[in-house]
């Protein structure tokens, strides 16, 4: 295989695309990328599936700091080199590599894969890496039979229940209805609020990013439509499941939000009208630690919630990122109620994962941090919001939520540092990885 050979584990990516190079003149290059915990007969199934689009296969096998990432804190059951060698030992697969960031990226721009593979819990317009694979010459193709999520029977991880469906679906959109999603993981102490506020909804599909307590469960008590997916980041999870609702109009609803009496009437006027506007942004309350914040920024909140199924989607980033329409956006000033950290625990348990995909997104933006920024932004995001927006009239939980964004802004640009510093191998000088937390 010029230079590769069958069962190679190559975790040098420079030299891995050495050697795949001569391929490109002889034959087709397949990447697919995974954690493979535990093989079970779906990973069978979409590894020679992958496998038979081309001449030769490589996996980019998951890094155990990205498992544990993606999955919970108790996985992955066997570590890299331990799944490497189970993975190489496999007829299908002629390389495996190894992928330390979350999102495969880097390595497509630097093996150009012929065909890049994904399972069918995907749909082929809606891969994520889709323009970006194309740009450079390659394909999208979707392998394998229906997920049927093996390995969480296996573990015995996360809730025992029946999906109204496996795998992607594709449904014409029904005009003049409505389908509410909740993306969730680990929310069975707000799911139930949640979805009994939405039961007016023509359609409830809960999008569940394994969650390891009763979130499924309970979430079967209100729909069928209990589907699971592995989560990469907050954009990609929504852009994956919004072609699968069955209505013209989509609501994104997170679990720790509730639908008013008010804001339902709105949404069903702003339906029933069909006017000029492609999508709405809704005005959000925002209650913190008990009290609702009405300053520190968050006073003028309305996010893009609402809008038309097919008329745009989410932009490609790890956080905060914005819908974009295709047409007009109108507004909803009816209140859409968002009960944000219960206690200090759980704010501090969100700042290791939100900084860590924060300052990722800002490193592949191209932005950097240093002595300056690490010194000005932290009191600068204070002051911003206690004294320009007005955070004081908010007591003493706009002095803490000040400090809090403070700390927060600190941890983004200290981990945009460190990422810098580790450079193109993903490691520390050191040679120690950064996890993600």
């Amino acid at each position: 295989m010029n230079g590769l050979h069958v069962g190679d584990i190559i975790t040098d990516q420079d030299d891995l695309a050495r050697r795949v190079e001569p391929l490109r003149k002889s034959g087709n290059l397949v990447l697919a990328d995974g954690a493979f915990d535990i093989i079970h007969p779906g990973h069978i199934s979409f590894l020679e599936a992958a496998r038979n689009t081309g001449d030769v296969l490589v996996v980019a096998l998951h890094a155990d700091e990205v498992v544990r990432s993606n999955k919970g804190r108790d996985r992955p059951l066997n570590t890299w080199e331990d799944r490497a060698r189970v993975l190489a030992a496999l007829g299908p697969v002629d390389v495996v590599t190894s992928q330390h960031d979350r999102l495969p990226d880097e390595l497509i721009r630097r093996l150009r894969p012929d065909v890049f593979a994904r399972g069918t819990d995907f749909v082929e317009s809606n891969v994520r890496e889709k323009n970006l694979v194309e740009s450079l010459g390659g394909r999208i193709v979707i392998c394998g039979e229906p997920k049927s999520h093996a390995t969480d029977r296996i573990i015995g991880g996360g809730a025992d229940f029946r999906s109204a469906w496996e795998g992607a679906r594709d449904v014409p959109a029904e005009p003049g209805k409505l389908t509410v999603i909740v993306p969730t993981k680990n929310e069975e102490h707000n799911i139930r609020e949640c979805l009994e506020s939405a039961t007016w909804a023509d359609e409830i599909i809960v999008c569940d990013s394994y969650s390891t307590d009763r979130t499924p469960d309970i979430a079967l008590e209100y729909t069928p439509n209990v589907v699971q997916h592995e989560y990469v980041h907050s954009a990609a999870q929504k852009n994956w499941i919004i072609p699968q609702a069955a209505t013209e109009w989509v609501m994104i609803l997170d679990a720790d939000e509730r639908i008013s009496p008010e804001l339902r009437r709105a949404i069903r006027d702003a339906i029933t009208r069909g006017d000029e506007y492609g999508a709405f942004r809704i005005a959000r309350q925002t209650c913190f630690l008990g009290k609702t914040i009405r300053h520190c920024g968050w006073g003028r909140d309305y996010p893009t919630r609402l809008f038309q199924r097919d008329g745009g989607r989410y932009m490609d980033r790890e956080v905060h990122a914005d819908f974009v329409v295709d047409g007009k956006v109108g507004r909803i000033d009816a209140p859409l109620h968002h009960y944000t950290d219960r206690d200090l625990k759980s704010w501090f348990e969100k700042l290791g994962r939100y900084s860590s995909l924060s300052a990722a997104d800002m490193f592949r933006r191209g932005k950097r941090s240093g002595w300056l920024k690490l010194t000005v932004k932290p009191p600068a995001k204070f002051f911003k919001m206690y004294v320009l927006k007005l955070g004081f009239l908010d007591g003493f939980h706009g002095f803490l939520l000040s400090g809090l964004s403070a700390i927060a802004t600190y941890a983004r640009y200290a981990k945009l540092w460190e990422m810098d510093r580790r450079g193109s191998t993903g490691e520390l000088p050191s040679g120690r990885g950064v996890t993600d937390e």
